[in-house]
């Protein structure tokens, strides 16, 4: 059922009232009526169907609240264990809104969006993870230099370990045999930029030309005719 405008949502005001006191909130509405959240606040507003400052929508018995209200010690030790609002909804039986509701009441700080740190991530894999172009990455948060997710290449890290400081923003960690995922501290030297790691693991070699590159090189030295 898709509702295009105001006055086809009316006879459904009293089930929107009705979902709202049992705390569900204006998306799962939106979701249960085939329609957007926008268009089911406008009508909430316009009928009177407003939530107070705890969350709650107005009218809603104090008993209902208040036994959301006697899970806030556990929402908080959930919460700093990592769990997510979904999980915590789940474990107790009511939506998502309502987790958020008393979590807002009683100061519950909530976890950014993609926030879940090493083993409460479902994608945790032991904190390694090779990236695109084929270095290893290690989970390590702590580290000044790790990247959104929390990461640092292991190769960093492992010759930070042998100079017993961090590496230098300029300073470049080179992979003796090649090999990006060997990083046993014998195959890696670090170079203090990248300049001067280019001239010792380029030095000697031969570019690999294309035809059609030679052939562009070639045109170009031929020396040019006289006017």
């Amino acid at each position: 059922m898709t509702l295009v405008n105001k006055s086809r949502i009316d006879p459904h005001l009293e089930q929107i009232r009705a979902w709202t006191s049992e705390g569900k909130s204006a998306v799962e509405i939106a979701k249960a009526l085939g329609c957007s959240s926008t268009l089911v606040r406008q009508v909430m507003k316009m009928n009177g169907i407003a939530r107070n400052a705890a969350g709650f929508p107005k009218g809603t018995k104090l008993e209902s609240r208040s036994k959301f209200y006697a899970h806030a010690d556990q929402i908080r030790r959930w919460t700093d264990d990592g769990w997510r609002i979904g999980r915590i909804a789940k474990e107790l039986g009511c939506s998502k809104q309502t987790v958020w509701n008393v979590m807002e009441k009683f100061g519950i700080p909530r976890h950014p969006k993609h926030s879940c740190p090493g083993e409460t991530n479902g994608a945790w894999k032991g904190g390694r993870y090779f990236d695109d172009d084929g270095y290893v990455l290690v989970y390590a948060p702590e580290h000044p230099h790790c990247d959104k997710a929390g990461r640092v290449r292991e190769h960093r890290l492992v010759m930070e370990s042998q100079l017993g400081r961090y590496l230098l923003a300029e300073e470049v960690v080179d992979h003796i045999d090649g090999q990006r995922a060997n990083n046993d501290p014998s195959n890696l030297r670090v170079f203090a930029s990248n300049r001067e790691h280019l001239a010792a693991t380029l030095a000697g070699r031969v570019p690999k030309w294309t035809e059609e590159g030679k052939e562009r090189i070639r045109q170009g030295c031929r020396p040019r005719s006289n006017p």
